[in-house]
């Protein structure tokens, strides 16, 4: 069967089609382009997909995809229109579905997302994409910087074994992902993400380019024509200075009230981008410290300065049209001295990774990506433990240098019976049940006794769980790496038991480092 991917872009959004083993097509979606620009003009009447041309720049709607990164249900466009977040995203897989046409047809349907994302905004997605009339499920999403290592090792003509770092960096958010590559085998060590990214930088050469221009904006017959065109103007620079040391932005006299020209440099657009780039370092150290805290805490440093902790990387992974800028790989091989830097389509890597079946049946997960819940009274009555892609702790935790790193569900609120006995369940997102095995033997469920003690439920980063019931009595499970849930009946989650009393993670010293 063959696989479409999508891979839906804060800039712009791909297709691609692999049929059985066969390599990866990007499929054309606009004219001399392989790409549609997640743009979307309101012209007063009606949405318009993908042309950014014919449409002044205060009718545009750009970056409609962070409205999920940002839990945003309403957008303003730059004359005071509000508009439904959802049907605009809806209106750009509409345009994808028509556009890619027949290629749909007969085939599995997988689309990406941020890594950050978590379980309600990935089924915020799949669910506009689903009113747009595409076949896709919870199960058939993947983590885009995953995907951009999947792509990879594809194209990769000899087996490949290490851990690669993996930086995507777009235009709404950064993803950073941990890999460790065995041959064919992926394991996701870590994920962590960050809805900061070349919006913000693209703000950021705006506003100098506005400052600099002497223009008073308030006085133009119409800012916000100014306003949207001097953006443009800001991303046009972005990209020129990515391969030349200057450029020249000119103001039109027409739009400005005076004809303007500035000449920006490569080193100014680096020191604009230079608190960016301090952020997303603290990401990669955040990301490097969770995967060193899979190893079952064996290697992680009791105390001591800040440090980047990238020694046991072995590659470099760069896509996303940001990372092309070239104080990413500038900074990074300052931090990270003795990495290999490999090759990729920074682009298409994440739509062509979408594709392909083989890698995607081999990824063991960092965190679940199914639910834990808890039921009792034959069903009739569920508590959510655990929601699938809930990150295992906050961002605040990991730089406090106090928190023990893990997720914890007490029960307080749960409103639990004082007696009986219910059990836990393992659901994918598809809501099928998910067969457990403990020790080699299969379950349908873990049995949970009520009582007067609290309920407690803790995931670890290194795959241990620990459930303390009503009656006191604990039970601590664990399990190597979180398998990927498919839709399928062989679907299962295979757990040992832990003899010794399960200890919490040792403090973690603060993660971060010198900007």
């Amino acid at each position: 069967m063959a696989t479409v991917a999508i891979d839906f872009g804060t800039t712009t959004s791909f297709v691609a089609r692999r049929d059985d083993s066969g390599p990866a097509t990007v499929l054309p979606l606009s004219p001399g382009t392989p790409y549609l620009p997640s743009v979307v003009a309101f012209d007063g009447a009606q949405l318009v997909v993908g042309d950014e041309d014919s449409f002044a720049p205060e009718q545009l709607i750009r970056s409609v995809k962070r409205a999920i990164t940002d839990r945003q249900q309403d957008i303003v466009t730059g004359d005071g229109v509000i508009l439904n977040a959802d049907e605009v995203i809806g209106a750009i897989f509409t345009e994808i579905r028509e556009r890619a046409g027949s290629a749909l047809d007969d085939s599995e349907v997988r689309l990406g997302c941020p890594a950050m994302w978590d379980g309600q905004q990935r089924k915020r997605l799949i669910q506009i994409a689903k009113r747009a009339g595409l076949a896709l499920t919870e199960a058939t999403l993947v983590d885009e910087p995953v995907a951009a290592g999947l792509s990879w090792l594809a194209d990769h003509p000899e087996p490949v074994s290490g851990r690669v770092l993996v930086f995507d960096m777009g235009g709404g958010t950064l993803d950073v992902a941990v890999l460790e590559i065995s041959g064919k085998e992926v394991t996701v060590l870590s994920s962590r993400g960050n809805p900061v990214a070349g919006d913000k930088l693209d703000d950021t050469i705006t506003a100098d380019l506005k400052r600099r221009s002497g223009v008073d904006f308030s006085s133009l017959r119409k800012p916000a024509q100014a306003l949207g065109l001097l953006g443009r103007m800001a991303r046009e620079a972005k990209i020129a200075l990515s391969t030349q040391e200057l450029h020249t932005v000119v103001l039109p006299a027409y739009v400005f009230g005076k004809f303007v020209e500035i000449d920006y440099t490569r080193e100014e657009v680096e020191e604009a981008f230079h608190p960016l780039m301090v952020e997303a370092e603290q990401v990669i150290a955040e990301a490097l410290l969770e995967a060193q805290l899979k190893e079952r805490f064996s290697d992680a440093p009791r105390s001591g300065p800040a440090r980047f902790l990238g020694n046991d990387i072995d590659y470099v992974l760069l896509v996303g049209g940001m990372s092309q800028i070239p104080y990413v790989r500038q900074r990074l091989a300052a931090r990270l001295p003795d990495v290999t830097f490999v090759p990729a389509d920074p682009v298409e890597a994440v739509v062509k990774g979408l594709t392909d079946n083989t890698g995607y049946e081999r990824i063991n997960l960092h965190r679940p990506a199914f639910d834990f819940i808890l039921e009792w009274n034959g069903g009739s009555q569920r508590r959510l433990l655990y929601e699938a892609y809930t990150p295992l702790y906050q961002e605040w935790q990991a730089k406090s240098g106090r928190a023990r790193l893990n997720y914890e569900r007490r029960g307080r609120g749960l409103r639990l019976p004082r007696q009986g006995r219910g059990h836990l369940r393992v659901v994918s997102p598809t809501g099928k049940p998910v067969r457990l095995a403990v020790d080699g033997t299969d379950i349908d469920r873990l049995p949970v006794r009520f009582g007067h003690h609290e309920l407690i439920f803790k995931i670890y980063c290194d795959g241990q769980l620990v459930l303390t019931d009503g009656m006191g009595k604990q039970t601590a499970m664990r399990v190597d790496r979180w398998p990927v849930i498919k839709n399928r009946d062989d679907a299962a989650l295979e757990l040992k038991k832990v003899s010794r009393k399960p200890m919490d993670a040792p403090p973690i010293w603060f993660v971060g480092g010198p900007s």
